[in-house]
C-alpha cells in the first residue's frame, strides 16, 4: 500500500509539473490557436523573435521600420509575440503597423517564464529580440530597440 500511495504521489507531482510548464508557454496565434515560439525554431534557418507590447513607445516607433526590413534577413525567418495578453490588443497593433508576419499572443508572465527557461534570464522590457540558429540554439537575447541594419549585421557575421 505504501509502494503505491508513493508512485501515485508522484504521478499527481508530475502531472502537476507538467501543467504548470505547458501553461506558462501556452500562446496563441491570431488564429486563437495554440502555438509557440518553438514551432518556429530550428527548421533549417535563423529565427528573429521580436517581443512586443502595443502600450510600448519604442516599439510604435520601430515596428515601421521592422516591417519594411522583415523580407530582408539572410536565411532567417522574422516572429513577433504581442505581450498584451489579449488577442484584440494584438490585433489592433499589427493592423495599425501593417505587420507582415506572424505574430503570437502572450503576456509579461508567460514571456518572463519563457526566457527563465530558454536563457536563465527574465524579462527586461520592450522590445525584446531573440535569435536562434538554423538547428534551434539560442545565439541572442536583447532587450531594447535593435535597428533592422544591426540584426542583418549580426546574422551576417555568424552564417
Amino acid at each position: 500500500m505504501k509502494l503505491r500511495l508513493s508512485r501515485l504521489s508522484t504521478y499527481i507531482v508530475l502531472l502537476f509539473s507538467m501543467a504548470l510548464s505547458s501553461a506558462s508557454m501556452a500562446m496563441t496565434n491570431f488564429q486563437n490557436q495554440l502555438d509557440s515560439i518553438d514551432s518556429y525554431i530550428g527548421k533549417g534557418q535563423w529565427l528573429i523573435v521580436q517581443a512586443w507590447s502595443s502600450k510600448c513607445s519604442i516599439c510604435n516607433k520601430t515596428m515601421p521600420a521592422l516591417v519594411k526590413a522583415s523580407h530582408s534577413f539572410p536565411n532567417a525567418r522574422l516572429i513577433g509575440v504581442s505581450l498584451d495578453g489579449n488577442l484584440a490588443s494584438a490585433r489592433r497593433f499589427a493592423n495599425k503597423h501593417k505587420v507582415n508576419f506572424p505574430t503570437l499572443v502572450s503576456n509579461n508572465n508567460e514571456f518572463n517564464n519563457y526566457l527563465l527557461k530558454i536563457a536563465d534570464e527574465g524579462l527586461k522590457g520592450t522590445p525584446t529580440f531573440l535569435i536562434f540558429d538554423p538547428k534551434g540554439k539560442l545565439q541572442a537575447l536583447q532587450p531594447g530597440s535593435v535597428p533592422p541594419a544591426t540584426l542583418q549585421n549580426f546574422l551576417m557575421k555568424l552564417q
